[in-house]
């Protein structure tokens, strides 16, 4: 490819912005080789590793031989490429190959978009530029199948499981606007039942429960202090509530004795 009659406009947008997205894919691989360079999924990085390394330096090349100067944000490329690919990486093998899946996606439409600019201008014009762009195009998309066959995708359901077991019950969340039915109140844990009733046992005693009295069932016969006619005992309830009768003041006390005639008086001896 000649200098002469080109577009130079465009041309030096897109070496920049390739250089810049090749650089940072560079630095994506280079913090997921530092964290998972030793794993079985080491290799495979480094293969796609050495791949953008060629692209970089291709880019580098073109950039001298149109004159374009890199972009001023290499430094800000440069950490947080870094950044994002052991971040990533932290997560597992899934969440590095996820990671480069969507840098992948992302670099292989802007060259797509860039290919589809260079044919509109003059595909014979551009015929080299064209060919690099679509050989690397090729290779991230290549990059983008392996992280989908290393379980790229699986990353999103390890994370939404990883959250769920994190975060309560949606069936114990309760909002003050809809009060929750009886059956759906759980009890609360033994321990908070030990605790409440150890607090309460200090100044409320406990009593034991009665049972519920059915409708159209006999009161239980009452206890009576003392004894009475019958002979009950202190404390002690009627076996037969239906035949005892309540007992009255009078018959809480023994019955009175006959009278008997009085044998008359002995006379005083002098």
């Amino acid at each position: 490819m000649t200098l002469d009659n080109i577009n130079w406009a465009t041309v030096d947008r897109i070496i920049r912005v390739d250089h810049a997205g090749e650089y940072g894919a560079n630095r994506i691989y280079a913090g997921q080789m530092a964290v998972l360079g030793r794993t079985s999924v080491g290799p495979v990085i480094q293969k796609m590793w050495d791949q953008e390394k060629d692209h970089l330096k291709k880019f580098s090349e073109l950039m001298v031989q149109f004159r374009v100067r890199p972009t001023v944000l290499m430094p800000f490329w440069n950490v947080l490429g870094f950044a994002l690919g052991a971040g990533t990486a932290l997560l597992g093998k899934e969440g590095a190959m996820a990671c480069t899946v969507a840098v992948e996606e992302t670099i292989a439409h802007h060259y797509n978009n860039q290919i589809r600019t260079l044919m509109e201008e003059d595909p014979e014009k551009y015929e080299e530029l064209l060919q690099i762009i679509k050989t690397f195009r090729d290779e991230e998309l290549e990059h983008h199948d392996v992280g989908l066959d290393h379980d790229a995708q699986s990353v999103g359901y390890k994370l939404l499981e990883r959250t769920q077991h994190s975060l309560p019950c949606p069936s114990q969340v309760q909002t003050p606007s809809s009060a929750p039915p009886s059956s759906a109140i759980q009890p609360p844990t033994r321990l908070s039942l030990q605790s409440s009733s150890k607090a309460l046992s200090y100044t409320i005693p406990s009593a034991p429960c009665r049972p519920s009295r059915e409708e159209g069932e006999a009161p239980p016969s009452p206890k009576v202090k003392g004894r009475d006619a019958k002979g009950v005992g202190i404390g002690a309830e009627r076996s037969d509530p239906e035949k005892s009768q309540p007992l009255s003041t009078a018959t809480s006390r023994p019955p009175p004795r006959e009278a008997t005639a009085l044998a008359p008086a002995r006379p005083a001896e002098s």
